[in-house]
């Protein structure tokens, strides 16, 4: 728990505005026996269930983050985010950073820095056609990529980030949409 406890404060100290935690929770693949998506529906739903006492621990109870929980169901025959089971469940409302509310110097002074590197870090992307648009920081070329664009440095990549590389793409300091 620390950890994670040491990655709030570290979001809370860029001068976020707000900011929260996201959790996934995998279980084994459904198929036809096990119920195809039914059954993984009820796997999803058991697995945070099981989870719930780790979850609730994560945060401190005076941290200001927000809280959300995926259980995904994996169905054979496809990736998760289009054919799984289960939903993204709040826990935990986000509320505004108090370190931005107290105005400390420090933090202001992140949040300024954050702010002008923001359209740097953006800028050699093309305008997203669609909506939500996710990102990933890629540990492979240390650049970022629309979720379902390819890795420039991956030989191969498809544009699947799935079948890009298993671990070569990862989510540092959480999602942006």
């Amino acid at each position: 728990m620390d950890g994670i406890r040491k990655q709030i404060d570290w979001l809370e100290n860029m001068g976020l505005d707000q900011f929260a935690l996201v959790d996934i929770v995998g279980t084994l693949i459904s198929d036809s026996q096990s119920g195809g998506w039914m059954g993984a529906l009820g796997r999803a739903q058991l697995a945070r269930d099981a989870m719930d006492e780790v979850l609730v621990a994560r945060l401190a109870a005076k941290s200001a983050a927000g809280q959300f929980v995926w259980s995904v169901g994996a169905v054979a025959g496809g990736d998760e985010g289009m054919r799984g089971a289960g939903g993204l469940q709040m826990l935990r409302k986000p509320q505004a950073n108090p370190k931005l509310v107290s105005g400390d110097v420090e933090v202001m002074k992140h949040r300024q820095e954050l702010l002008a590197s923001i359209p740097c870090l953006f800028a050699e992307l093309p305008i997203p056609r669609y909506f939500p648009v996710t990102f990933v920081d890629c540990r492979e070329c240390g650049n970022v990529h629309y979720l379902d664009a390819a890795c420039p440095l991956i030989s191969g990549s498809s544009g699947n980030v799935g079948q890009a590389g298993a671990g070569k793409v990862a989510f540092r300091g959480g999602v942006a949409t």
